[in-house]
């Protein structure tokens, strides 16, 4: 090959990579991912605790789902006559977090089988500590009617002990390189 023949070749591929580099651009991608987790609060004395006075409420040690520090909490007289139970932001790890969150609540019988459960819609909690507490806390007040779960735990609790359970889901949003991208969807070619 000639020095003229080998130009005529190399030139295109320059001029070629000088326009992409002129013309360049960029790319993200962000991958939803449900991120799952549960927690089992246990009160022990919990007839006690119904003795507690209106708009008290108790709440477990903190646990991580999705990267987020959370409290469950046991609202004993939510609203009338009823119990309630929640899930809230907790800590100062969160500061600066946003995340979409959905929870069900159970309360548990002696064998662990759910008998009470509800299902805490998906909601936006924010990190920051607003006063609208509303933005880092959910709570259900009307779970189940107090004298109800008293009458049942009679039967179905052992040794003055209530155990509730916290199935949490938390969609984390992962962002990608391109190249983790491309390469995820290599791979799934190559499985294909």
């Amino acid at each position: 090959m000639t020095g003229a023949a080998a130009t005529e070749l190399i030139l295109p591929a320059l001029r070629g990579a000088y326009q992409r580099a002129v013309h360049s651009f960029s790319s993200s991608s962000v991958r939803a991912r449900p991120v799952t987790g549960t927690h089992l609060f246990q009160i022990d004395g919990y007839k006690l605790v119904h003795r507690m006075v209106d708009g008290s409420s108790i709440k477990s040690r903190k646990f991580r789902v999705g990267g987020i520090d959370w409290q469950a909490a046991y609202h004993p007289h939510a609203r009338g006559l009823c119990v309630g139970a929640g899930l809230h932001l907790a800590g100062t790890n969160n500061s600066g977090k946003n995340s979409t969150a959905m929870c069900q609540v159970s309360i548990l019988d002696r064998a662990g089988v759910p008998a009470f459960s509800r299902l805490i819609e998906p909601r936006d909690f924010h990190g920051m500590i607003y006063p609208d507490r509303s933005s880092w806390s959910v709570d259900v007040h009307d779970f189940v009617k107090r004298e109800e779960l008293l009458k049942w735990a009679e039967d179905h609790v052992d040794d003055d002990r209530l155990r509730l359970r916290y199935d949490v889901l938390v969609l984390q949003m992962q962002s990608e390189s391109p190249v983790q991208g491309y390469l995820k969807d290599f791979w799934e070619r190559l499985k294909n």
